[in-house]
């Protein structure tokens, strides 16, 4: 901060000269475009690194003894120190705002389960937007969960209250059907312009949230089902099913027939 001061002064005093704010743009520039770059592989590499680290580390010194599964049922019970009720109730404003939403929705829903493109929306930009706000509701969504079960106290029976259970259903299917409208502008769009990778992968990815939030609706209902061990094998299943396959043969078997019905006007000859 001390040397920022001077610094700063003498670059004023530099700057009447041209050629000097030239090269320093620059230089800026090219830093700027570099060092955007190494922020960004710093980001991913760094917690990938601290992992082969660790893992290379325990395989010659041993795991830490907190790893365990009594000490981890301890650690859980401790940091749920919060009465459900608490909980409950700071959800309450965010299941409010969605009721309030898909009721002021309902219309433009009907159009959009029904194939109907609504009013002032082109394909395009009617899927892209439903598919980026849905991801970024499942993700508040979730975390909203977790933090939910992760802080909120058990009954005497060791379970989640009634309210807690309630919310975590509501909120699971709101998401739902935030899911099942975002698949169906997702469809119009490729009904209209046919597949590609993307739209195939977006298509595939929506699916898994929606299977994956009706889980945990599942979970909650019959506690008696793991979440967990269920959504593993379920996603190796929604995995397989998407690579398994000759993907690109799947699009251009569905771009050919479309183009053969005259519902899309054009046909990519890249896939086929």
């Amino acid at each position: 901060l001390l040397a920022l001061v001077p610094t700063l002064v003498v670059l004023g005093l530099l700057s009447f000269n041209q050629n000097f704010n030239r090269a320093l743009e620059d230089l800026l520039d090219f830093f700027g475009e570099q060092m955007l770059s190494r922020i960004l592989a710093l980001l991913f590499g760094i917690p990938v690194g601290m992992y082969f680290f660790g893992a290379v580390y325990a395989s010659n010194h041993g795991t830490a003894p907190f790893f365990t599964a009594p000490e981890c049922r301890r650690v859980r019970n401790a940091v749920a120190f919060s009465p459900s009720i608490i909980g409950v109730v700071a959800l309450l404003p965010l299941l409010f705002l969605y009721g309030v939403f898909l009721f002021a929705q309902k219309d433009y829903y009907g159009d959009v389960l029904s194939g109907t493109l609504p009013e002032s929306h082109t394909f395009s930009s009617f899927a892209r937007n439903g598919f980026f706000r849905l991801i970024a509701v499942a993700v508040i969504n979730l975390l909203c969960l977790v933090v939910l079960r992760l802080f909120s106290k058990k009954n005497e029976k060791g379970k989640p209250s009634f309210a807690v259970t309630l919310s975590t259903v509501l909120l699971s299917l709101v998401t739902v059907a935030l899911c099942a409208t975002a698949i169906s502008q997702m469809a119009m769009y490729v009904s209209a312009y046919g597949l590609t990778r993307l739209r195939l992968y977006a298509l595939w990815f929506m699916a898994l949230l929606a299977l994956f939030f009706l889980l945990i609706v599942l979970c909650r209902v019959i506690p008696k089902i793991p979440f967990a061990p269920v959504a593993i094998p379920l996603f190796f299943l929604c995995f397989a099913l998407l690579a398994l396959p000759d993907s690109d043969a799947v699009i251009a078997r569905h771009n050919y027939n479309c183009y053969l019905k005259d519902s899309t006007a054009e046909f990519d000859l890249n896939y086929m």
